[in-house]
């Protein structure tokens, strides 16, 4: 990831917490709920009035569902219940937890229906709203961290006197599939740019590959400290001529390996954008230049330019692909000054004329 959401937007969890802590009741009864007035204190009861009915309904067919388990099954149903939700130990392979296929067998429908439910009350209750915002208005770029490159909409309420536009999805990091008793955590909810949510992550497992190998993950509600770097690109390295892209993911870390692989944010940042877009950012190069009178074409003042660009560019910041842009002239800057002349006299090119002799 290129940065992490604030985790002050998980901390109106209360309808995970409350379901969690009905299934508790479940678990500690042997398998028998209760009542309403048993488990929720008043104010999540009126919250979740219009749901009662519902609700009741799953409870008690979970409830079923657990008395139909033998005593090492519920243990291990309770064990997962916990397990499931240390999102943040789970990522970092400090704790692995059963996936519910794993459960016994009459439990693993009843647990996707009841916890699936409480996700999907999420939106009917303001609290999807109410994340999205929270997120939206604290983002150092208005762009999908998972990739940087797809735009996120104003959320409902997020700016005044402007129309509200749709969130966007809200992935289940922890796939709801596979572990069903995160499905309603909003710290396992991760608002998330379509591309990279229903073409590349879908229901690929965070935690495992595809190996079943077990694997770390970055936290999005954690710190990332991540850089792109494209040192090693070369040029004029294709067999057109046009450049050869090598991106690196900077630490080299288990976390930005499973990014690249669950995101393919290597091949996209080279197919989709630096393939697509470089010539155009040459073009800004020239702009820039123009404007700052740059016409001297000795190698010191071509590195230079190609530095104060590159520098410019990362001072916007993740805005507009700036930070792909950086890196790329980053790379240019270096490669003038390790004497690649071939590169030299394309820039020379992009710089304003003059009739001062070049060095």
């Amino acid at each position: 990831m290129l940065f992490g959401y604030p985790i002050e937007a998980v901390a109106n969890n209360w309808l995970h917490d409350c379901i969690v802590q009905a299934v508790q009741q479940i678990h500690g009864s042997g398998g028998v709920w209760q009542s309403w007035e048993a488990v929720f204190d008043e104010p999540s009861r009126q919250k979740l009035r219009r749901r009662e009915d519902k609700l009741t309904e799953l409870l008690q067919a979970y409830a079923a569902a657990f008395l139909q388990l033998t005593e090492p099954q519920r243990q291990q149903v309770v064990t997962a219940l916990a397990a499931q939700n240390q999102i943040a130990d789970l990522l970092a392979a400090r704790s692995t937890c059963e996936k519910v296929s794993n459960l016994g067998e009459p439990i693993q429908a009843p647990s996707l229906d009841l916890f699936t439910y409480c996700f999907e009350a999420l939106s009917g209750l303001g609290i999807r709203d109410e994340q999205y915002a929270a997120i939206y208005k604290r983002l150092p770029a208005r762009i999908c961290s998972f990739c940087g490159l797809e735009y996120f909409e104003a959320p409902v309420g997020a700016i005044e006197n402007l129309p509200d536009a749709p969130r966007e999805a809200l992935d289940h990091y922890l796939s709801k599939s596979k572990y069903p008793f995160a499905a309603c955590n909003l710290r396992n909810l991760a608002p998330m740019g379509h591309k990279c949510n229903s073409a590349y992550k879908l229901q690929q497992d965070i935690l495992e590959d595809d190996q079943h190998r077990r694997r770390r993950a970055f936290d999005p509600y954690g710190v990332h400290a991540t850089t792109i770097d494209l040192l090693d690109s070369d040029p004029f390295g294709s067999v057109d001529g046009s450049p050869q892209w090598v991106v690196k993911i900077l630490p080299d870390t288990p976390e930005a390996q499973t990014w690249d692989s669950v995101f393919e944010i290597k091949t996209r940042y080279i197919r989709d954008v630096l393939k697509q877009e470089f010539k155009d950012w040459l073009r800004g190069f020239q702009a820039f230049c123009k404007r700052a009178n740059r016409t001297d074409r000795s190698v010191g003042a071509v590195a230079t330019a190609l530095k104060d660009y590159a520098d410019y560019q990362a001072d916007n910041g993740f805005a507009d692909r700036a930070f792909l842009k950086a890196a790329a002239f980053r790379m240019l800057e270096q490669r003038c000054l390790n004497g690649d002349a071939r590169l030299l006299e394309l820039i020379r090119d992009h710089l304003p004329p003059t009739t001062t002799a070049t060095a």
